[in-house]
């Protein structure tokens, strides 16, 4: 009869990407704020309040992007990690 093989992540890699989405998640609350703020002030926003609404919206693009491209990288190890396992299997049963 054949085993399972199971695949868990590695101690902390969750911890690392629920810290990073914690964080961005804060970053898209700031820029909502500021977004929100300005909207006040409507005709009152100047040039100023509007190329800071930008830059944080760069920001927070970039985070995203980071944090995705992060967690791309992690699970393509897991992918690779289990591919390893499988074949070594595969390998110890023939």
């Amino acid at each position: 009869m054949a085993r399972s093989a199971t695949v868990s992540a590695k101690p902390g890699v969750e911890t690392k990407f629920k810290g990073a989405s914690d964080h961005l998640r804060s970053a898209a609350r700031e820029l909502h704020k500021a977004i929100s703020d300005a909207a006040a002030k409507r005709s009152g926003a100047t040039k100023a309040d509007i190329a800071a609404l930008i830059e944080k919206a760069e920001t927070v693009a970039q985070m995203a992007r980071a944090s995705i491209q992060a967690e791309q990288g992690i699970q393509a190890r897991h992918l690779s990690d289990a591919v390893t396992h499988l074949e070594a299997t595969q390998a110890t049963l023939s």
